[in-house]
């Protein structure tokens, strides 16, 4: 139940933030958030409530310690519940102001109880976790923010999925963001692979785009959303969910008629099943051009050539092509 009112209220977030102003963040970030955890490898389901104190360096990049109690269950060991703590980094590719996607990675670590056994006593022993997540957040003024995301974990070597809300309270100095505002725009990519690769599409890549523009010519944008792909690399084939974070720095050409780009910039996957489970890092390159449909409103065309590099040491290169409208 817990698992579908957050992802209820996650879809509801996504859908509302174009609509919410734009507003700049303040530095000192007191949060709270609340986490489903979803196991793929053997341990029970649970619940996670945190509290979190972090500092926003600048308009991309935040730091926080968090403290975790998790209901249901031990993260792979014997235990029912336990607490966690650790430090999360969050980036923040097109800037924290308004709406705008981020990139969180962290580690951690909890004690736990074994049992003892007939000649031992019970010990007390350390895990340790890493995680990577993908997310969606807007600002509420310039002292809360809201974020929903989705978490790859690693938990004393068991994965799992974690589904999490947070809201946060900001104090202290603005952190105003450098560029300025450009569009959103959900978009829908089709994926073909190019060359010997072990994975094939089986549905577009979705999700929404993002750009703020850095000057006459510079912009920076970010497309984050999800693609099915399906494996042959271990001789069977393997369906696997990839959510996928492209950010680029693009260059451009303002006309009458809209802006000719090329990009250029860094891809990160986080598959949820077959052979790769957990994530992975590789390139794009490519380019498009925003066509102005109206005063308010782009269609986007997007083209580029991908690449990652399996887990087991295979080339991926694909080649996207697709649309975005949305609203400048």
């Amino acid at each position: 139940m817990r698992s579908i009112l957050i992802r209820v209220v996650g879809s509801a977030l996504l859908l509302a933030l174009p609509a919410l102003p734009l507003h700049a963040q303040r530095a000192l970030r007191f949060g709270g958030a609340v986490s489903h955890l979803s196991p793929r490898d053997a341990m029970p389901a649970g619940t996670g409530y945190t509290a979190s104190v972090g500092w926003l360096a600048n308009s991309t990049s935040e730091t926080a310690a968090f403290l975790t109690r998790w209901v249901g269950t031990g993260l792979g060991t014997p235990n029912e519940d336990l607490t966690a703590f650790g430090v999360e980094s969050r980036y923040f590719p097109v800037e924290a102001s308004g709406v705008a996607p981020f990139i969180t990675t962290g580690i951690g670590a909890y004690r736990y109880t074994t049992p003892g056994g007939l000649l031992t006593q019970p010990a007390t022993e350390w895990g340790f976790t890493s995680l990577m997540g993908l997310g969606l957040g807007t600002t509420l003024g310039d002292h809360a923010w809201l974020g929903a995301e989705g978490r790859l974990r690693m938990d004393n070597g068991l994965r799992s999925t974690e589904y999490r809300l947070q809201g946060v309270y900001a104090l202290g100095p603005v952190r105003a963001a450098t560029s300025t505002p450009g569009s959103v725009a959900p978009f829908a990519v089709g994926v073909a692979r190019l060359g010997h690769g072990p994975y094939t599409a089986r549905s577009p890549y979705a999700g929404i785009r993002f750009r703020r523009d850095k000057g006459a010519h510079a912009s920076i944008a970010v497309e984050a959303g999800a693609a099915g792909l399906t494996s042959d690399e271990t001789g069977t084939a393997e369906r696997a969910t990839a959510w996928i974070v492209q950010p680029a720095a693009e260059y451009g050409w303002r006309t009458r008629w809209g802006r000719p780009f090329l990009e250029i910039g860094p891809q990160l996957l986080g598959f949820v099943g077959g052979p790769d489970d957990g994530m992975l890092v590789g390139i794009h390159t490519g380019g498009g051009a925003d066509i102005h449909l109206s005063p308010a409103l782009d269609l986007t065309l997007l083209t580029r050539v991908t690449w990652f590099q399996t887990g087991a040491g295979r080339h991926q290169f694909g080649l996207q092509l697709g649309t975005a409208v949305g609203v400048r």
